[in-house]
Formats: structure tokens, sequence, C-alpha cells
């Protein structure tokens, strides 16, 4: 976010903190190592368990500053102000008939908790506190959420599944998404980027089985695909068939790839 990148490892349990330079194209090398979390940790009264998800906490509706926001085990939430270099627990409700969150969204303030064994997404509004209210259930018709892999928050959530489907859901209700456009559908895809329309104009999905990035437009319809040229791919194998994570800033033309225990920068051509 900015020249701040944070990278959850859920495996060593860490969230790293890394910073760039100024061309934003190289991680400075005093902040290679930099852990900003780990499990086990003592922050407030919060002990740190297993590392859920994370998002970036944009500032609106109440929220006065953007920040980054990380889910762990126990249900509590920690917030980091890359300003201040403060990590303190924000006050969070539990909501009646959690069992297993697994991702997290955000929206101008907004926080959103998907748990697919509860089958629910919850909706938090902020709180001076945090998100100390509790939450209204966002889905307003039932939805599977069995085998959704990420989730992708602009105007509408975006939900990407094991089986290489996406769904579209606009306030509470499924709405048009339509892939069958596409050259061939996703295969063991893992992680899909957007934000709202004034940040980003697509959508991205981590296409692994197909080693590729793929561009579509937000009812679906396929745009253009970004691969590895076939000289990088065969000399340091295709860091796109194992992307776990990603991040597009559209603004600077870049995009973040977390593949294995490596994090990548693909300069995206105009």
């Amino acid at each position: 976010e900015g020249t701040h990148v944070f990278v959850m490892d859920k495996r060593s349990g860490k969230v790293y903190h890394h910073q760039l330079d100024d061309q934003q194209q190289a991680i400075l090398g005093e902040t290679s190592e930099s852990v900003l979390v780990r499990r086990g940790d003592q922050v407030g009264d919060v002990l740190v368990g297993d590392l859920v998800d994370m998002v970036w906490m944009p500032a609106g509706n109440g929220r006065q500053k953007s920040m980054l926001v990380i889910m762990e085990s126990g249900g509590s939430l920690l917030e980091y102000d890359p300003a201040t270099q403060q990590l303190l627990p924000l006050e969070v409700a539990q909501p009646d008939g959690l069992q297993f969150p697994e991702l997290v969204g955000s929206y101008y303030g907004r926080f959103y908790l998907l748990d697919s064994t509860a089958n629910l997404i919850w909706r938090y509004s902020p709180t001076v506190d945090g998100y100390s209210t509790p939450p209204d259930i966002w889905l307003q018709t039932e939805v599977d959420l069995a085998g959704v892999e990420d989730m992708a928050i602009g105007d509408s959530i975006y939900l990407l599944y094991a089986d290489g489907k996406i769904k579209k859901l606009s306030a509470g209700e499924p709405d048009t998404f339509d892939i069958s456009g596409w050259d061939t559908p996703p295969r063991s895809p893992s992680a899909l980027f957007t934000r709202p329309p004034e940040d980003t104009k697509w959508l991205y999905v981590a296409d692994r089985g197909n080693s590729r990035i793929v561009q579509a437009n937000k009812e679906g319809q396929f745009m253009r695909q970004f691969r590895l040229l076939e000289s990088q791919a065969a000399e340091n194998g295709d860091a796109l068939t194992s992307t776990s994570s990603l991040f597009v800033d559209e603004i600077s033309g870049h995009a973040y790839v977390l593949s294995g225990q490596d994090l990548y920068l693909l300069i995206l051509p105009d």
C-alpha cells in the first residue's frame, strides 16, 4: 500500500512489512526480513494465534485513517498504522453463529468477514474503538460459500472458488458475471483482486493452472492476460503457477504476486 508492502505467511505465522525504493521496483534491504507480527506475540490484551487473513482498510464511513487490519484465529483484530508504526488491538463484536472465519474484506471503513462453514458474510460498520457494534448479515439470499478461495470487494463482492467459478454479489444478491467468453476457464485459481471503480477499473484473477493473470471487466468479460516470457519461465520457473496472493496498482501499472516464499513485481504493459 503506497511504498509499504505487507505479506502474510500463514504457514510460519508471520506478517512481514517491507518498504519499496523510490521507483517502487525493489524492496529496501533493511526491511527484507522485517516481521510486523507473529503467532505467539502479545499485542495489548491479545495473544496472537494463527493468522487468518488481512486487508488494507481505507478511511470512510466514520473511520478517519487508512490502516492495515489483521485477523487472528481467536477472532481478534489488530490494526497497524505505517505513519505511527503502531500495532494495536481493535474491539470487534463476535457475531452469533460464527464458526470458522476464513476471509476478510474492506470497503471505505467497513469490514467484511466471510465464514464458509456458517455460510455467511457479515458486514461491520466502524465504531470509535474499532468494530464493536454487532455486524449485519450482508447476504440477502442463501449462497453456497463452500470452496471459496478468495474474496475481492469493489462496488460488488466477488468470490473465487477452487473449481474455477467466480460469483458476483451486489447488495447481498447474486449478480450477472459471465466468463463463458474466456478462451479457457480458470484452473486451480488462487486469488483475485479488485477495488472500488474510482481506484481499480478491472478484476484480476490469478489463474495458476493456466500460468497467467487474467484481466476482466466487472461483468466477467475477458480483456487480456499476462504471462511470463517463455525465456523467463524456463530460466527461473514460472512463478504464476504457484501464485497465492495478488495485488494490482493500476495507477503505477504494477502487480505484486506472492508465489511460494517469493514476492514478485510484474510491470504491466499499457
